[in-house]
């Protein structure tokens, strides 16, 4: 039994006596005065209890309709409250701009409109090693000079195109067409890096043979920021992603981005080996 629609009928009930009671009492007071007969006396009272009857039962029917569909509502509300909560789980694919914590299993903790937005936090937070992979760091090592100097006790590693890859400065310029000539920003990167690591022994430059594709950003094992070279787009205007090492992740793409790093690391290594050989031969 609905003990709710129970109560609420005894309630009704309640105050259908009371202006049962009411109305009789009025009619019985007010029939000497204006002359009633008893005929019209029950008549007067018999209609004017069933009009107030009837539209105290139609309310009552509303209030109830009404009660009911709040109810089935807060239900489906807890309901929503509830898959929600198991959406952040660690079985959620949905990863939320400046969310605070890693929860997504690709292990995203952030998305930001504009990768200016980290270059000198990204420099500050690293506390062993900076790994740097991309085009010519120029972006990153220009009017950032102060802040290098000042971390001397980190590790700072830069792979950079290399500046005797004419051939793909020639692509760079066509794939992104930059206001600037690639062979120039190469020329400008590799100065400002000479500079900064005469002050700054712990950092080292490498090279590699490749159309920049992706800008990698590796702070100490644990954090790795990523962007896009988008065609004729400044590289610091491109959205970035950063992603973190979770342990929970099971598809962290931290890993997959500090692997890329390294193959390519360790594909220029080959290939130089190789030609080595050849030379030698």
């Amino acid at each position: 039994m609905d003990f709710e629609k129970f109560w609420s009928n005894v309630v009704f009930a309640k105050w259908g006596i009371g202006v049962f009671l009411a109305i009789f009492a009025a009619l019985w007071l007010l029939a000497e005065p204006i002359g009633a007969t008893p005929g019209v006396q029950t008549f007067g009272f018999l209609a004017i209890s069933a009009s107030l009857l009837t539209s105290l039962w139609l309310v009552g029917r509303k209030f109830y309709a009404c009660r009911s569909t709040i109810r089935v509502q807060a239900e489906e509300i807890d309901s929503l409250k509830e898959e929600l909560e198991k959406q952040k789980g660690s079985r959620s694919y949905c990863c939320v701009r400046q969310q605070e914590t890693s929860i997504c299993p690709l292990g995203v903790t952030a998305i930001y409109n504009e990768a200016i937005t980290t270059l000198q936090s990204s420099i500050l937070e690293a506390k062993h090693t900076y790994r740097w992979l991309g085009f010519t760091a120029f972006n990153v090592a220009h009017n950032n000079r102060e802040i290098f100097t000042q971390r001397k006790h980190v590790k700072f590693e830069f792979v950079t195109l290399s500046p005797d890859a004419e051939l793909l400065f020639g692509q760079v310029d066509k794939d992104y067409r930059s206001t600037l000539r690639a062979s120039e920003q190469s020329a400008k990167g590799k100065s400002i890096l000479s500079e900064i690591a005469k002050e700054v022994p712990s950092l080292s430059v490498l090279h590699h043979h490749q159309v920049p594709s992706f800008r990698v950003i590796l702070i100490d094992s644990s954090k790795a920021l990523v962007s896009f070279y988008e065609w004729g787009k400044d590289a610091l205007r491109t959205h970035q992603v950063e992603f973190s090492d979770n342990p929970n992740a099971p598809f962290s793409l931290f890993r997959w981005f500090e692997m890329f790093y390294n193959k390519v690391i360790q594909t220029e290594q080959l290939v130089r080996r190789t030609g080595t050989q050849e030379t030698a031969e």
